[in-house]
C-alpha cells in the first residue's frame, strides 16, 4: 500500500505539503489541513504501516527505514516545490527525509517545518518505554496524552494498537543522530508553550542544522497543541514559505 495519502486532488496546485504524524499517528491526523491551506497548496499525509489503510502491515521499527520509504514515495508525487511538516516523532522523520531528498533530487526546493520536537542532535533525557511491560507501557502512553483516555480504557483497542505504538517508540528511542553537512533549506520550528519536553532552547537548536533561513513559533498548548492551533501554524508556514516557492 502507498505510504502517502492524497486527500483532495488539486491539479493546479503549485506547492506540495507532505505531513508526517507523531508516534502512533497516521495520515488521518492531517486530513482537515487540506481545507485550511490556500488553493496553491496541495496537502498529503504520510500513512505508516500498521494504521489506517495499512493496518494489516507490520509497523517499521527503525526510523531510518521509515525515512527511506517516505523519501522514495515523495519522489513519485507531482513534480512541484515541496514543504515537509512533521510533528513529534514525525519531525525527526521529516529531517531525515530532507537529508535523503537532497541526495536523490538536489534540484527540488524544500522547506522543512518541524513541530513538537527538540532538535535531533540533543540527547534525549526521557526514559525508554518501548520495552516496558504492558501495564507500565499503557500507563506511560496515558501520561503522554496522545490518545484519549476512553480509547486506552478499551482493552480491544489497546491490544490492536499497542504493537504500533511500541514499534514507533522503538524507532524514535533507538534513533541516533549522525552529523551531516548542514541543510540549505529553510526550517520553521513550532512547539506548544506548555510542552515540557520541548523547551524553547531545544527548539531553537534546529537552527544549527541549516545554513538557510530559520524561524520559531511558540503557541498555546502542550505537546498536542496542533489540535487547537492548526490554523495559526498553517498561516505561519504559508507566510514563511510562500515567497520561496513563487512560480
Amino acid at each position: 500500500m502507498s505510504w502517502i495519502v492524497r486527500y483532495r486532488v488539486r491539479p493546479k496546485a503549485q506547492i506540495s505539503v507532505v505531513c508526517i504524524p507523531h508516534a502512533g499517528g497516521g495520515a488521518a491526523a492531517f486530513r482537515h489541513w487540506s481545507k485550511l491551506f490556500p488553493a496553491e497548496f496541495e496537502v498529503f499525509g504520510v500513512e505508516p504501516a500498521g494504521r489506517g489503510s495499512r493496518f494489516s502491515e507490520p509497523a517499521l521499527r527503525v526510523l531510518n527505514d521509515i525515512a527511506d520509504a517516505v523519501a522514495e514515495a515523495i519522489l513519485r508525487l507531482p513534480e512541484r516545490p515541496l514543504i515537509l511538516f512533521g510533528h513529534s516523532m514525525g519531525a525527526t522523520v521529516a529531517f531525515e527525509v530532507s537529508r535523503r531528498l537532497r541526495l536523490l533530487s538536489p534540484a527540488t526546493p524544500q522547506c522543512l517545518c518541524v513541530s513538537g520536537a527538540a532538535a535531533p542532535q540533543i540527547p534525549s533525557e526521557r526514559a525508554i518505554i518501548h520495552r516496558l511491560p504492558h501495564d507500565a507501557f499503557v500507563a506511560r502512553i496515558a501520561e503522554l496524552a496522545g490518545i484519549e483516555d476512553a480509547l486506552l480504557a478499551d482493552q480491544e483497542f489497546v491490544e490492536l494498537f499497542e504493537p504500533v505504538l511500541r514499534a514507533d517508540f522503538e524507532a524514535i528511542e533507538t534513533y541516533r543522530y549522525s552529523v551531516p553537512p548542514a541543510l540549505t533549506v529553510p526550517i520553521a520550528a513550532f512547539a506548544g508553550a506548555r510542552d515540557l519536553s520541548v523547551p524553547f532552547d531545544h527548539l531553537q537548536r534546529w537552527s544549527e542544522l541549516t545554513v538557510g533561513p530559520f524561524t520559531t513559533l511558540m503557541l498555546n498548548g502542550g505537546h498536542f497543541y496542533l489540535r487547537e492551533e492548526a490554523a495559526a501554524v498553517i498561516e505561519h508556514i504559508v507566510g514563511f514559505c510562500r515567497s520561496r516557492f513563487a512560480a
